[in-house]
């Protein structure tokens, strides 16, 4: 047996960079387990709607949503 513990109580990070991608990492979310913390990296300034993900109010995954500078 390993060392490494899979059970489901175990937090899963998910790092995602954005590039005028809003519509397909709202599906991604939607598939991902409770508990998920998601961070993505807005890499399109105009897009805005990215900003939405993080203001959603899904209370069981953590999301967000940073400026690629």
């Amino acid at each position: 047996m390993s060392g490494l513990d899979l059970s489901p109580r175990q937090p899963l990070f998910f790092l995602s960079v954005n590039y005028q991608s809003t519509a397909l990492l709202t599906q991604l979310i939607q598939s991902l387990q409770p508990g998920a913390q998601v961070v993505i990296v807005n890499n399109s300034p105009e897009d805005k709607s990215v900003y939405t993900l993080a203001d959603s109010p899904d209370k069981d995954r953590h999301i967000v949503v940073l400026d690629a500078a």
